[in-house]
C-alpha cells in the first residue's frame, strides 16, 4: 500500500491544508492498485522534536470512572522506554463503575475536520492478547461542553505481537510489532449519553465535523447489549503512536 501519515497539529486551527505541507514519502508504489488515502496525526508525535512526546501528552486528561463513585484508574503519558508515543495504561474495575477513559483537553479553538473521512488510530495493545473481552470505542465532541453526550464508536485495537503468547512461544519476543492504523468512518458514530445512544439521532457525518472540541478513547465493560459477561477487568496497556483523522483521496 501506499497510503501516508501526515504529520499535523492537535491545538490551534486546523485544516487540511495545514497538514499536507508535512507529507512524508510514501513507501515504493507495488503492483497492486495504488491507495491514495492519507492519515494526519493531531499528535505530531513524528515532528522530531525533541520535546513532542512530552507536548502530545499534555493534550490529554484522564476520565475514568471515579466520576460515578467507581475504583478504576488510568493514565496517559509519554512511553518510559523511550519510544515517540504515548501509552495509556491502568487498571479497570467493575465495583461501581466499570470504565476507564482519556479525552483531548478542552479546545479553545474547535477543529475543522470536514475535509476528512473519519478517525485513524495506530496502536497496539501491550498488555495481553484479548482485546474483544473489553469494549474500546473512540470518541468525537462537537459541542462545546464537557458533558457525557459525545459521538462513540466502537473498535478493537490490534495486539503489539510483543506481548502476544504465541509470539514469546516461538522465542522472537524482542521482534516489536509495527503499529496497525484502524480507521473508523464517521458514520460508524452515534451520540451517546454515556453509555446509552441518544435516539432518533443520525450518525455522525463529515458536515457536523467542523467544530470537534475534543477526541478520546475509553475503555468500558458496557458493550453494545449492555455489561460484557466476560468482561477481563484489571490492568491494561495501550501503546498510541498516532490519533487522528484520514482521507481516503489523500492527493493533494
Amino acid at each position: 500500500q501506499s497510503s501516508r501519515i501526515v504529520r499535523a497539529r492537535f491545538f490551534g486551527p486546523f485544516k487540511r491544508e495545514d497538514a499536507t505541507t508535512a507529507v512524508e514519502p510514501a513507501p515504493t508504489p507495488t503492483p497492486e492498485p495504488e491507495d491514495t488515502s492519507a492519515s494526519f496525526d493531531l499528535l505530531d508525535l513524528r515532528s522530531g522534536a525533541s520535546d513532542a512526546v512530552a507536548v502530545a501528552a499534555q493534550a490529554w486528561e484522564r476520565v475514568d470512572d471515579v466520576v460515578m463513585g467507581g475504583v478504576s484508574s488510568s493514565a496517559i503519558g509519554p512511553d518510559l522506554a523511550g519510544r515517540d508515543c504515548l501509552v495509556w495504561a491502568g487498571k479497570c474495575r467493575t465495583q461501581g463503575g466499570g470504565f476507564t477513559g482519556c479525552r483531548s483537553v478542552a479546545l479553545k479553538t474547535p477543529l475543522d475536520l470536514t475535509a476528512f473521512d473519519g478517525i485513524s488510530i495506530v496502536c497496539g495493545l501491550e498488555s495481553d492478547d484479548e482485546p474483544a473481552r473489553r469494549t474500546w470505542k473512540a470518541t468525537v465532541r462537537t459541542q462545546n461542553n464537557r458533558g457525557e453526550v459525545v459521538y462513540q464508536a466502537s473498535f478493537v485495537p490490534p495486539v503489539s505481537l510483543a506481548s502476544s503468547s504465541s509470539t514469546k512461544d516461538a522465542g522472537t519476543e524482542d521482534a516489536i510489532a509495527i503499529p496497525t492504523e484502524v480507521r473508523i468512518p464517521w458514520e460508524s458514530f452515534r451520540l451517546v449519553r454515556g453509555p446509552v445512544a441518544v435516539p432518533d439521532v443520525p450518525p455522525l457525518s463529515a458536515d457536523r465535523c467542523g467544530e470537534v472540541y475534543g477526541l478520546g478513547l475509553i475503555m468500558s465493560r458496557f458493550g453494545p447489549n449492555g455489561p460484557m459477561p466476560d468482561f477481563r477487568d484489571g490492568p491494561f496497556r495501550l501503546a498510541l503512536h498516532s490519533y487522528g483523522v484520514y482521507a481516503l483521496n489523500g492527493e493533494d
